[in-house]
This record gives C-alpha cells, sequence and structure tokens, in this order.
C-alpha cells in the first residue's frame, strides 16, 4: 500500500499509462494477503507472453532504423527509436495493436512507407496526417521567425502556436492510422479523424497539446536552453508578468493541471459523445498519460534518453519480481 500511495503522490492513477501500472501492480498484489493465486497467475503469463512480441516489434523497428540511416549517411541528433516505441507500447498496449505500434513508431519516415501498410479501406486515412503534418510545418516556421527576430510574443500568442507545435494535435490523426479490434475490422472511422483534426481543436485534443507544451517548457527551462532557442511559455510568462523563473515555472505547472481537468472533464462526459468517436478519444487520454511518464518530475525523458532508461528496461528486459 505505501508504494502504491507514494506512486499515486508522483503521478495519479488516471494519469498513468496502464500498461506500466499492470506491470507494477502484479507485483504488489502477489503481497496483499487475499491475493487470487490464479488471477496473479494468469497476470504474470499474460504480460510475459505479450513481451516477445514486444521484443520482436522492437527488433523489426531497429534492423528498419539502421537500414534508413545507412541509406541517407546522415546522423540524426536525437536517436530516440527504443524511447519511440516505448512512447508506443504505452499508448497501444495488447496484440491486437501491433501494427499500430510500428506506424506510430515510424512517424518520422515518409508518409508512403506508412501508406503502404494500411489496408485499401484504410488509405484514405493518410491524407489527414499529411495535412495535419503540413499545418504543423507552418507553426514551426511561424516559431523559427519569432526566434530570428529575437520577438517575445504574449503568453497567449505563444500558446495558440505552439500547443500546435507541441506535436500533440499532429498526432491525433496518426495515432488512429491501422487501429483495428480484435475482430479485425477497423476500429476508428472517418468521424473520428474528421472529429481529431476538426478546427477548432477539439477540447481534449488541445488540453493534450496545452500539456505537452507546458511540461516541455518547464523541463527544458530547468536543463537550461541554448540561445538559440526561441522564448518558452516560461520565460513569456516571465516577460509578461514581470516575475522570477521559479513563480513562472509554478504557474505553468498549474496550467499543465488545469489542462488535465479539462480531459478529466472529457472523459467524464464520454456518455454524451458519439460511440464512434470513442476509441479515438481513448487513444488521445492514453497519449496525454504517456507523456505525464515521459516529462514526470520536470525530466525530459525524450531529449535525454536516459530518463527513460529504468522504465524501458523494466518493460521490455527485466523479469518481474517473485515474492
Amino acid at each position: 500500500m505505501a508504494e502504491q500511495v507514494s506512486r499515486a503522490l508522483d503521478i495519479p492513477l488516471a494519469r498513468a499509462p496502464k500498461l506500466l501500472e499492470t506491470m507494477r501492480y502484479i507485483t504488489e498484489y502477489e503481497r496483499e494477503e487475499a491475493h487470487d493465486g490464479v488471477v496473479l497467475e494468469l497476470a504474470r503469463l499474460d504480460f510475459e507472453l505479450i513481451r516477445p512480441l514486444y521484443l520482436k516489434e522492437l527488433k523489426t523497428l531497429s534492423l528498419w532504423w539502421r537500414q534508413l540511416y545507412d541509406s541517407v549517411k546522415l546522423s540524426y541528433a536525437r536517436d530516440r527509436l527504443v524511447e519511440s516505441y516505448f512512447w508506443s507500447c504505452a499508448i497501444f498496449h495488447g496484440e491486437k495493436y501491433s501494427r499500430s505500434r510500428i506506424i506510430f513508431t515510424k512517424l518520422l519516415n515518409d508518409f508512403d512507407e506508412m501508406e503502404d501498410s494500411l489496408e485499401p479501406d484504410e488509405k484514405y486515412s493518410m491524407s489527414y496526417a499529411k495535412t495535419t503534418f503540413k499545418q504543423m510545418s507552418e507553426y514551426y516556421l511561424r516559431e523559427a521567425q519569432w526566434s530570428s527576430d529575437k520577438y517575445m510574443p504574449s503568453f497567449v500568442e505563444h500558446l495558440d502556436i505552439s500547443l500546435m507545435s507541441s506535436g500533440f494535435p499532429a498526432m491525433a490523426p496518426v495515432l488512429l492510422l491501422g487501429v483495428r479490434d480484435s475482430g479485425g475490422a477497423a476500429a476508428t472511422t472517418k468521424e473520428a479523424f474528421e472529429w481529431a483534426t476538426s478546427v477548432p481543436v477539439p477540447a481534449l485534443v488541445r488540453a493534450g497539446g496545452e500539456l505537452a507544451r507546458f511540461l516541455n517548457d518547464t523541463a527544458s527551462y530547468r536543463i537550461g536552453k541554448s540561445g538559440g532557442d526561441m522564448a518558452s511559455t516560461v520565460e513569456c510568462y516571465m516577460a509578461e508578468r514581470g516575475v522570477g523563473g521559479g513563480e513562472a515555472v509554478a504557474a505553468v505547472a498549474a496550467l499543465a493541471e488545469r489542462a488535465w481537468r479539462t480531459i478529466n472533464g472529457e472523459c467524464a462526459a464520454v456518455g454524451t459523445m458519439d460511440a464512434a468517436l470513442l476509441p479515438a478519444a481513448r487513444l488521445m487520454v492514453n497519449l496525454a498519460r504517456t507523456v505525464e511518464v515521459i516529462y514526470l518530475g520536470g525530466r525530459d525523458g525524450y531529449t535525454v534518453g536516459g530518463d527513460l532508461k529504468g522504465l524501458v528496461s523494466n518493460l521490455f528486459l527485466d523479469p518481474l519480481p517473485v515474492y
């Protein structure tokens, strides 16, 4: 119980990726006096049987990654394939989502390869992902111009652009690519893609973008940035309010909490949501949970890959403890 309470204080249960929470709870459940031995054994078997699939996918992706960069003869500053796959597993857990994990992890490759992996009745969905990424490039260009001009936008002006450049809204249609249910039927519909890419941005997607932006910026501020980087939301808040870094970080962290309240509110309203949108909404929440883990405690687990080393090892390599 003490371990569960301590972990919940770090990251509330509702924000924890289900796969990671399952891994941890199996060993904790074993130490409960009233645990059911059969249930425990089945849980262990389920976890251990799915792990070889994860390792097989990771091997396939590693070979693809090596071939890709051998062919272009260029190094990549953020060699984060394993971390990207960790994200994928935290969002799409289970055997039926194997193809979705592969597609999502290959996101940095060209769209043609992802499109080739889709069935004929799914290919229409690529247009949504392509359009969203074209739009995101416009946000990147706006930020690059701000940086070049040494322009300090207002906090609201900054957020309108940077929540979009956080990548969360662009990931929304990508998350839905190739998702099928246990029967092999498409689990996401054209209505879901229309919703995920609609304007104005849906409240759930916008809140996810705000969460990603605020957590990224508070982590980056703590780590320190290079001279060529544009101002972050933390720095815009400092300039606009005339406050110090500590107060600005606390204020932006509070806004991240507000984003979570919006996400929770949208989850509570699923009873009024069109049933065709529910699978998409659940995946958006899973993505938000993964963002929370990546930036837990002010770290930037994607930029500084070593911060996630323990979690990656626990999930893919280490045997479950036996008590």
